[in-house]
């Protein structure tokens, strides 16, 4: 990175202002001089405290509704499993109750 690109990437900054020119320039010049560098030490640190990777997204999310499940036509389609379903659960309370 040169000086101007320095300079032009910390434009408005300063409180939606440009910082002085001058100050940029000789903040480039030290930074330059003496290069900040992470030791490795730090670096390792660093490595240790990240969490890890996320586990990559499911085909489907948590509580995903079937395909087609959402538009009228699969409200249709999935009403009669439905009404199975309620009926053997009434059949189990029925069978539990005597």
């Amino acid at each position: 990175m040169t000086a101007d690109e320095f300079v032009r990437n910390n434009r408005g900054i300063n409180g939606g202002e440009d910082l002085p020119r001058d100050f940029l320039r000789a903040l480039y010049a030290s930074i330059a001089a003496d290069e900040i560098r992470i030791s490795s030490e730090a670096q390792a640190r660093a490595r240790r405290a990240r969490p890890p990777p996320a586990a990559p997204p499911s085909s489907k999310p948590l509580g995903a509704l079937p395909r087609g499940a959402g538009s009228q036509a699969g409200i249709r389609r999935a009403a009669p499993a439905r009404a199975a379903q309620r009926r053997s659960a009434a059949a189990v309370r029925l069978r539990s109750a005597w």
